[in-house]
């Protein structure tokens, strides 16, 4: 919460793109939304293993390619990217809108008219296109990962980490499934009731680490000054406690049961 905290802090107290606010608003929002994951996984042991917390990692390498890659391109992207959501929030709220009112959860239809406030399409005349396309760009996250030169990341720690998110069936084995000990049925495999515990600090510790990074990089590619920048974070200079450096992110992941 302090590197969110100091974060807000230096975006709010550095220069402000008043008039073109597209590339500081997805920064901003996409750091906010890891930043988010990381705080509510520290709260909660369980999720510091690679079973359960697998989702909090990818999110936050996910976002440090994106920004990155965001980065070598023209500054059109910013709004091409959030064109791309809007897009989404329409079709979502239309899809929603398919199902039949008795079905819904109370609350739902107030969840439904907030999706499609969020596509920011005019009442009378609609006008957002709906990008069908699996990402903004158009590329694939491990196209966008190379142009930015966070191939390696991607590889050793994105790739690992969706196994899980996407239960790929090595995943599903591995933390999932264990050996029937009846020697008759040949060893098949059977589900496993001894669940992973969690409570692997250096999992949380990677969290963290990865979270500095894209903050970092993040006030980097805004080009936010950097006295304000050093302002912000001066609770982490060598006057105070002292970080470790933070290590490649591909040495903090694997399986970490």
């Amino acid at each position: 919460m302090d590197l969110f905290t100091s974060y807000v802090e230096a975006i709010e107290t550095g220069a402000q793109r008043i008039y073109d606010p597209d590339a500081q608003e997805v920064h901003t929002g996409i750091v906010s939304r890891a930043a988010r994951e990381v705080i509510t996984g520290l709260g909660t042991p369980d999720l510091w293993c690679t079973e359960h917390g697998s989702h909090i990692g990818r999110t936050l390498v996910e976002s440090r390619i994106v920004l990155a890659w965001m980065s070598t391109q023209d500054e059109e992207i910013y709004r091409k990217y959030k064109a791309y959501g809007a897009g989404k929030a329409k079709l979502n709220s239309l899809i929603a809108r398919e199902i039949p009112p008795e079905w819904l959860l109370n609350g739902a239809s107030d969840a439904i008219d907030e999706m499609s406030r969020l596509s920011h399409n005019d009442d009378l005349l609609d006008y957002v296109s709906v990008d069908l396309g699996s990402t903004f760009s158009g590329k694939t996250l491990r196209t966008m990962a190379d142009e930015a030169g966070l191939l390696d990341l991607y590889r050793h720690a994105f790739q690992l980490q969706s196994g899980f998110t996407h239960s790929e069936w090595w995943a599903v084995e591995m933390e999932c499934m264990e050996r029937c000990r009846n020697v008759l049925h040949r060893g098949h495999l059977i589900p496993s009731l001894d669940l992973a515990y969690g409570g692997v600090v250096t999992v949380g510790r990677a969290w963290v680490i990865a979270l500095h990074g894209l903050i970092r990089a993040s006030l980097e590619i805004l080009d936010t000054d950097e006295e304000v920048v050093r302002e912000a974070f001066a609770w982490l200079l060598p006057s105070h406690t002292t970080p470790d450096p933070p290590p490649d992110m591909s040495t903090s992941v694997g399986d970490q049961r």
